[in-house]
C-alpha cells in the first residue's frame, strides 16, 4: 500500500517527498478515487469545526456548573445529637447563631449595636458553647474581653494613613490543650459591619461557624489537640483593620500564636475559597491540601488580590505584618452583589455553605497543629527569610482534589515542560517536512499567524468595550453575565479565527495545489503549542506562580504527542489520529480553564459595580473574556481548516455579537441593574449629607450632598432629581483653594475619587455632636522648628488631614516616624491622613495631634509662611444621623430607584490654617 497522499506527504514515515515526481503518479482514475474519498470525508462540513467544540465545551461547562454548585448536606441539630461517638459540626445550630447575630442589624464600630448588643450576645453564646468543657476542666477555657487603644501606619495602596483607635473591643477565647503548650493556633472573624448592612455573610457567618466549632471542640468526645486554640471575635475590622491590630500587638496571648486562619467574606453563600497563604511557609497550604474534604483554593487569586486589583483588604495583612506569623485567608466570594449592602442578610446563605466551612475547619485545625513546622522556639519568627522563600503553587481541580507543590518543584516542572514541548514541536521524528529548518520556519510562521489572531481578538474586545463606554451603555452584562459570551467571547473567537481563514483561502481548484486540511490543522496545533511554550517560559522567568496555567496548556498536548509517537513506532498512525489524541488530552486543561473562568467571572462581575467611575468595567471584563477565551479554546481554533465555509462561522459569531450589542444598546436587555427580591443586582449609591465649614481665607459654610460614584454610571443614575437639583462635578478651582476641595473624605483611599464625585445643594444637616477644636497652638520649640498642635472632639469616626505649606516638611509628629504622604495637592504639597475611631465610649476627651514643621532642604526663602492647612471630618455613620441623612436624600433627590442600594450618613467638614 502506498504511504503517500496527494501532496507527497509520507504518513507512514512522517516525512515529505523530496519533489521527485516519479515517486507519485496521479492518474485520472486515482484522482477520481481521491475526490470521492475526499467528498465522503466531508459528509457534513460543520461537524468537526463547529459541532465538536460546541457539544464538547457545552458539556464540560455544565459539568463545571454542577460541580461548582455542589455543597454538602447541612447537618441538623437532631443528627448532631444522635452522633455520640464523635461530635460533628451542625450547620443548623450555626445558622441559629447567625440568625440572632445578624438580627441585631448593622453593627458599626462605635454603635450601641456593635459595642453592647453584639458583645453581650457573643459572650453569652461562648459561655454556652464551652459549658461542657468548662464543667469538666475549668482551667482549659478562658474568656478575655479586650478593650484597646493604639495606632499604626496602614500602608494601603496607593495611599496609606495613620490608623488610630480607642475603645475598640475584642472577645478572645482560649481552649488550652490537655498538656500545657506554649503554642497556639489563632482563628479570627469580625462581628462588626458597614453602615446599612446587617453583615450576615460579612462576617457574622464565620463568627457563627466559630461558635459552633467552640461547642464541637468542647464536647467530651472531641479529639484531643496537641496545642491551644485561640478564637478571636474582633469588633473593628471594617474601620479598617483595627481590632486585629489591637490583639496581635497588645494582647497577652498574641505571643503564643504560631499560625492563624482568617475567615472573611466578599460575597454570600457558596464555598469559602483559600485565596491567600503564607507568606512563604508552604507547609500551611500542604496541610490544607491533605486535610480538607471540600477543597477550593487557587494561587491565581492570591497573586491577583495582592496586586491591589480587588478593592478590599483583610486582617490577614495585620497578622502577617505586625504579628510576624503566617496564615491562611479564607473567604466566601459568591454573590458579591450583596456584599456591604442591606441585602447581606441570612437569606443569602445556606446550610450547605455552613457545613462546607465547618467540615473544612474541623479537618484543617488538627492537621496544622500536628505539623512539625507549627512549633518553633520562643522569641523566634515564623516569617524568617528561609520560611518566606518556601512558597507554593496550589489549585483545586474542580473541587474534587487539591494539587500543591513548592515553587522550586514548579520551576523544575516548567523547565522540563518547555524543553519537551520544543522537542515535540521541532524534532524531525515527530512529523512534518524532512528538513528540520524548513519545518521550524513553517511552524514559526504559523505561530505568527496565530498570534496575529490573538491580537485581533483582543482588539475586537477592546473596541467593543470602548463603543459601549462611549455610548453610555456601561455594565450592560452586570445583571446578566451570560451576555458576556456574545458581547466579548464571540468577537474574541472571531478575531482569533480570522487569520486562519485568511491564510487558508486558496483560489486554486487543483487538488494537488491545495493544502491538506488535516495537515494544516496539525501544523497550526503545533504553532499554538509553541506560543503557550513561549508564554510559559516568560512567566517562569518572571517568577509568576500562576504560570501553572500555561504549564497545563503546554504539558498535556506534549504528553499526547509523546504517547502517540511511541505508538507510531509499532504501527502506522495517520495524521488524524495524532490530532484526535491532542484534542482528547487538551480536554483536561480546557476543563480546568472553564472552571477557573467561571470562578473569576463570578468574582469580578459583581466587583465591577464598586471599582469607581474612573475604571472602564467593560474594558476589564472584555480583557478577562479574551484571556479566558484563548486559554479555554485555543487548542480548538485550528479545526477551522476542516470547515468548507469558514467565513460562515465568522459571520455567525460576528452577527451574534452585533445583534446582542445592538439589543444591549437600544433595548432593556442591557439595563445593568436588577431589583429582584431573591437575586438583587443593585447599584451602590453613596451620599453624604454634608456641612462644610472653612475658616481660611474667609469663613464660609456650604451644605451639600456629596455623591460618590461607585461605578461608571454614577450615583445620579438612581437619583432622579439629582441633575435638576444642580448636580455638578467637583470643581477643579475649588480643589486648588480648599484642602480636599471641602469634601468629607472618609480616609486616604477616598482622596483619589474626589475629581469624579458630584455635589448637589442641600439643606443644612442636623448635627448634635459637632466637630470641636481645642487648644490650637503654634510655637517654635527650637530654631527652625515649629510645633503645631490641636485637639479634636466629635463623633466616633473622625478623619484628620494635615498639609504643610509649600517649602516645608513634617520632621516629627505624635505618631512616630513620619510616613510617605497620602496624597499631594497644589504645588506638590503633601497631605497626611490620621483616621481615628472610638469604640466603646469613655470620658469625652480630645484626640490630640501635634507635628513639628521645618523648612525643606531644597527651599530657598520661606519667609514667615510657617503654616499647616488642616481639615477635620466627622462621620456620623449610624443611629439617628444616618437615618436622617437617608430620609433627606430620598426626599430631596429621590425617590431612590428600586434597583439601587443607598448608603447615606451625615458628615461635618471643618478646615482652618494654623
Amino acid at each position: 500500500m502506498s504511504g503517500y497522499t496527494r501532496e507527497g506527504y509520507n504518513v507512514r514515515h512522517r516525512t515529505w517527498d523530496s519533489g521527485d515526481k516519479s515517486s507519485v503518479i496521479y492518474s485520472g482514475k486515482a484522482e477520481d478515487i481521491w475526490r470521492k474519498k475526499s467528498d465522503k470525508s466531508k459528509v457534513n462540513p460543520w461537524i468537526i469545526p463547529l459541532l465538536y467544540p460546541i457539544v464538547t465545551l457545552s458539556i464540560l461547562y455544565f459539568i463545571v456548573l454542577h460541580i461548582d454548585s455542589r455543597l454538602p448536606e447541612g447537618v441538623t441539630i437532631a443528627e448532631a445529637v444522635g452522633k455520640k461517638e464523635t461530635p460533628v459540626f451542625s450547620a443548623e445550630r450555626a445558622m441559629g447563631h447567625l440568625k440572632l447575630l445578624s438580627g441585631i442589624g448593622p453593627k458599626v464600630a462605635g454603635s450601641h449595636e456593635n459595642e453592647v448588643l453584639a458583645v453581650d450576645f457573643l459572650v453569652r453564646e461562648i459561655n454556652w458553647a464551652t459549658a461542657a468543657l468548662a464543667a469538666r476542666e475549668k482551667d482549659r477555657v478562658t474568656i478575655s474581653k479586650q478593650r484597646a487603644l493604639g495606632w499604626y501606619f496602614l500602608d494601603f495602596k496607593p495611599h496609606g494613613m495613620i490608623n488610630s483607635y480607642e475603645g475598640v473591643q475584642n472577645i478572645v477565647v482560649k481552649l488550652a490543650s490537655k498538656e500545657p503548650s506554649p503554642d497556639s493556633l489563632l482563628i479570627n472573624c469580625h462581628y462588626d459591619s458597614v453602615p446599612t448592612s446587617p453583615g450576615a455573610s460579612d462576617d457574622g457567618f464565620h463568627c457563627a461557624v466559630m461558635l459552633e466549632l467552640l461547642r464541637v471542640l468542647s464536647e467530651p468526645q472531641a479529639p484531643s489537640l496537641p496545642h491551644n486554640i485561640i478564637f478571636l471575635f474582633n469588633g473593628a475590622e471594617e474601620n479598617p483593620l483595627q481590632a486585629s491590630h489591637a490583639f496581635i500587638t497588645q494582647h497577652e496571648w498574641a505571643k503564643e500564636v504560631r499560625a492563624f486562619i482568617n475567615l472573611e467574606a466578599a460575597g454570600a453563600g457558596g464555598k469559602e475559597v483559600l485565596f491567600q497563604a503564607g507568606p512563604g511557609n508552604s507547609w500551611l497550604v500542604g496541610a490544607y491540601a491533605k486535610s480538607v474534604p471540600h477543597p477550593f483554593a487557587n494561587v491565581v487569586g492570591e497573586e491577583i488580590f495582592q496586586s491591589g486589583l480587588i478593592p478590599s483588604d483583610t486582617d490577614f495583612r495585620v497578622f502577617r505584618d505586625f504579628g510576624n506569623v503566617p496564615g491562611l485567608d479564607l473567604a466566601h466570594a459568591r454573590n458579591g452583589y450583596v456584599y456591604h449592602t442591606k441585602y447581606d442578610d441570612i437569606s443569602r446563605t445556606s446550610l450547605g455553605s455552613m457545613q462546607h466551612t465547618g467540615d473544612n475547619l474541623l479537618a484543617l485545625i488538627p492537621t496544622i497543629m500536628s505539623a512539625p513546622e507549627f512549633t518553633i522556639p520562643q522569641n523566634s519568627s515564623k516569617l524568617s527569610a528561609e520560611s518566606m522563600a518556601k512558597k507554593s503553587i496550589f489549585f483545586d481541580v474542580m473541587g474534587l482534589f487539591m494539587v500543591e507543590y513548592s515553587q522550586g518543584v514548579g520551576l523544575l516542572l516548567n523547565i522540563v515542560t518547555v524543553v519537551l514541548s520544543l522537542v515535540v514541536i521541532f524534532s524531525k521524528s515527530f512529523g512534518g517536512p524532512s528538513s528540520r529548518s524548513e519545518k521550524g520556519s513553517r511552524i514559526i510562521l504559523c505561530s505568527a499567524v496565530v498570534f496575529a489572531g490573538w491580537f485581533v481578538g483582543l482588539l475586537f474586545c477592546i473596541g467593543t468595550a470602548f463603543i459601549l463606554d462611549t455610548l453610555g451603555c456601561h455594565l450592560s452584562w452586570y445583571s446578566r453575565p451570560a451576555l458576556i459570551f456574545p458581547l466579548f467571547y464571540c468577537p474574541a473567537i472571531a478575531g482569533c479565527l480570522l487569520p486562519y481563514v485568511i491564510s487558508s483561502t486558496d483560489s486554486s481548484s487543483d487538488p494537488k495545489q491545495k493544502g491538506d486540511p488535516w495537515e494544516k490543522v496539525y501544523v497550526d496545533s503545533l504553532a499554538v503549542q509553541l506560543l503557550w511554550t513561549v508564554v510559559l517560559f516568560g512567566s517562569t522567568v518572571a517568577g509568576i506562580r500562576s504560570s501553572f496555567l500555561f504549564t497545563l496548556m503546554t504539558l498535556f498536548p506534549t504528553i499526547a504527542h509523546l504517547l502517540v509517537s511511541m505508538y507510531s513506532r509499532i504501527t502506522y498512525v495517520p495524521v488524524k489520529t495524532w490530532l484526535i489524541s491532542r484534542q482528547a488530552f487538551s480536554l483536561v486543561p480546557t476543563s480546568i480553564m472553564l472552571y477557573f473562568g467561571h470562578m473569576f467571572f463570578t468574582l469580578f462581575v459583581p466587583i465591577s459595580g464598586r471599582i469607581g467611575a474612573k475604571t472602564n468595567p467593560d474594558l476589564l471584563i472584555g480583557t478577562m473574556a479574551f484571556l479566558m477565551c484563548i486559554l479555554a479554546f485555543s487548542h480548538v481554533f485550528p479545526l477551522i481548516h476542516k470547515a468548507s465555509s469558514p467565513k460562515i462561522i465568522l459571520g455567525v459569531l460576528l452577527g451574534l455579537h452585533c445583534v446582542t450589542m445592538l439589543a444591549a444598546i437600544v433595548t432593556p436587555l442591557g439595563f445593568p441593574y436588577g431589583s429582584s427580591p431573591t437575586e438583587p443586582t443593585p447599584q451602590r449609591v453613596v451620599v453624604l449629607h454634608t456641612k462644610s465649614v472653612r475658616e481660611y481665607p474667609v469663613k464660609e459654610q456650604k451644605n451639600f450632598f456629596w455623591m460618590l460614584d461607585m461605578d461608571r454610571n454614577g450615583a445620579h443614575f438612581s437619583l432622579p432629581k439629582a441633575v435638576e437639583s444642580g448636580c455638578q462635578i467637583m470643581s477643579d478651582q475649588k480643589c486648588e483653594e480648599i484642602l480636599l476641595c471641602g469634601a468629607p473624605v472618609y480616609y486616604s483611599r477616598t482622596i483619589a475619587l474626589i475629581p469624579d464625585t458630584h455635589t448637589v445643594p442641600a439643606p443644612e444637616p442636623v448635627i448634635h455632636e459637632p466637630i470641636e477644636v481645642h487648644d490650637k497652638s503654634s510655637r517654635f520649640v527650637a530654631p527652625g522648628l515649629k510645633r503645631i498642635s490641636f485637639g479634636v472632639t466629635g463623633p466616633d469616626h473622625i478623619s484628620i488631614f494635615v498639609s504643610p505649606a509649600s517649602g516645608f516638611k513634617v520632621r516629627d509628629w505624635a505618631f512616630g516616624a513620619v510616613p510617605n504622604a497620602s496624597h499631594f495637592w497644589q504645588k506638590n504639597r503633601p497631605i497626611y491622613n490620621i483616621y481615628h475611631t472610638q469604640g466603646l465610649k469613655s470620658d469625652r476627651r480630645p484626640f490630640v495631634v501635634w507635628l513639628d514643621l521645618e523648612a525643606s532642604e531644597d527651599s530657598q526663602d520661606v519667609g514667615d509662611d510657617w503654616y499647616v492647612d488642616i481639615a477635620v471630618v466627622g462621620h456620623y455613620t449610624h443611629g439617628d444621623p444616618a437615618a436622617r441623612a437617608t430620609k433627606v436624600v430620598n426626599e430631596t433627590l429621590g425617590p431612590l430607584a428600586p434597583w439601587a442600594h443607598l448608603t447615606a450618613w451625615t458628615a461635618y467638614y471643618h478646615s482652618w490654617r494654623l
